[in-house]
């Protein structure tokens, strides 16, 4: 393992996509790493930010090159697969990393991944779950899904297996999943298989942009049902209300104005719209969150160990596991040795569309609709 660099400041290297096919989720991101905190207590907190390319082969290179640099921990990053590349090199590394992308299996799976990877954006399992809720409470009895995978990720593919268990459970007749292997492809024929079905309710689970074509044919085609929407990337790229009129967005709590009671959150949240024209989106806040979650571990690891040594990365991944009650962008904060997923159903919302307008509610606040499906 690393050799211990001279005592310093924690260093925490920063994994993004600034470039190629996930740079609009990088760029956003980019613009937090000024926001973020740069002292723990008595200690300074650098950051040493380097770009994958949205490549996962060089997001393994960008890590043992941080690693190589006496890191403390790693950031990022936010994409898929790459998001699985940083979990397996944390635990082969032996290196603390708090990585914001969706995939369930980011801190799950073998031992050692388990151990150092981190993650700070809700599981796809928790969101179904929650999803299901919103279903029960709506009287839906039966249910529909369009899942779209992407070029990088197989976001629809996970929602199909996280809802095949709970819907049934909850009482709701699955009539089908038409899956679409990739966003760029035609989005009318499963759109148009949907109405024919005419579920009660509907989810669109994949990119937004490709998102926004499905839910546009649904309603062209006819369909009267309500429409639920989950994507991966909420609020990084430029979507407009009007494109998703009647629609129901699952989101995080980043993107539900007022819910963030923490000051760093309500500071970091006002900084970071002065300084870009728009909202934190969904990842750049889980960036926050997970430099937030660093800061608040380290002075306890600091306490045995000293920074730049193997010692303190255990010393802090020890410390993670002991957070309790940490209030971000995202959520609240509860982990354990056996909770790397740092986010519960509390942490998850919606966003509907009324008259062009995104209107935020948790899930449990928010009225039924009159006329909804019974």
């Amino acid at each position: 393992m690393s050799a211990a660099r001279a005592f310093g400041p924690v260093r925490i290297g920063v994994v993004l996509s600034t470039s190629g096919a996930k740079a609009n989720v990088g760029v956003a991101e980019l613009k937090a790493v000024d926001l973020l905190p740069r002292q723990a207590g008595a200690l300074a907190i650098d950051y040493v930010v380097v770009d994958d390319a949205s490549n996962a082969d060089r997001t393994l290179a960008k890590i043992k090159s941080l690693e190589a640099d006496h890191v403390d921990a790693i950031i990022g990053p936010a994409t898929n697969p790459a998001g699985m590349t940083a979990a397996d090199a944390a635990g082969a590394l032996a290196l603390p990393t708090i990585v914001q992308s969706p995939n369930d299996g980011a801190v799950r799976g073998p031992a050692l991944r388990h151990e150092w990877s981190f993650k700070t954006v809700p599981d796809v399992t928790v969101l179904a779950n929650a999803l299901v809720d919103e279903l029960k409470r709506e009287h839906v009895v039966t249910f529909g899904m369009i899942a779209i995978d992407d070029f990088f990720d197989s976001y629809g593919t996970r929602w199909t297996g996280s809802m095949l268990v709970p819907i049934p459970l909850a009482g709701i007749r699955y009539l089908s999943t038409y899956s679409v292997a990739r966003s760029t492809y035609d989005l009318d024929q499963p759109a148009a298989a949907v109405v024919r079905d005419a579920p009660d309710a509907a989810l669109v689970a994949g990119p937004s942009a490709a998102a926004a074509r499905a839910h546009a044919s649904l309603r062209r085609h006819g369909f009267k049902g309500l429409i639920y929407h989950a994507w991966p990337e909420y609020g990084t790229v430029n979507i407009r209300a009007e494109d998703f009129e009647g629609a129901r967005v699952l989101v995080g709590l980043a993107a539900q104005p007022g819910r963030q009671s923490a000051s760093e959150a309500q500071e970091f949240a006002s900084t970071y719209q002065a300084r870009s024209g728009s909202p934190p989106s969904a990842a750049a806040s889980a960036l926050h969150d997970a430099a937030l979650l660093l800061a608040k571990a380290a002075p306890a690891a600091a306490v045995e160990a000293t920074p730049g040594t193997m010692a303190f990365r255990r010393k802090l991944r020890d410390a993670l596991e002991n957070i309790q009650n940490v209030a971000g962008m995202q959520g609240v904060y509860r982990l354990s040795p056996s909770h790397h997923s740092c986010l519960g159903r509390d942490s998850i919302g919606v966003a509907t569309v009324d008259e062009g307008r995104w209107v935020y509610a948790p899930l449990e606040a928010r009225p039924a609709i009159a006329g909804a499906a019974h």
